[in-house]
């Protein structure tokens, strides 16, 4: 039989409220990486070690941009997933008072 136990979900909405603080920089962290990459790629086409590293560089900072947007939405969707939670814990608190008879 399950027990419930509100506890379990409070750790898990200040867990997914400590994961959306630095999401926006991890992620555009990433996107600078895979930009930089797709830019090397890129950039190997060409004889020019200027282009080269002009494309690294572009490339690098167009993904990290696309990554920190994203980072931002996906921070977004977890504070509010946290939110959620703690609304429906609220709910469920004040249900049981109600019918308690406090």
């Amino acid at each position: 039989m399950y027990n419930y136990d509100p506890e379990i979900l409070r750790k898990y909405a200040a867990r997914l409220y400590e994961q959306a603080v630095n999401m926006s920089w991890k992620y555009a962290i990433g996107g600078y990486i895979i930009g930089s990459v797709f830019g090397s790629a890129i950039g190997g086409l060409t004889s020019s070690i200027p282009a080269k590293v002009t494309s690294v560089l572009l490339n690098g900072f167009i993904g990290m941009l696309i990554g920190y947007y994203t980072g931002r939405e996906k921070a977004q969707d977890e504070r509010a997933k946290a939110h959620l939670i703690m609304l429906q814990l609220q709910i469920e608190e004040n249900t049981r008072r109600r019918m308690s008879g406090e």
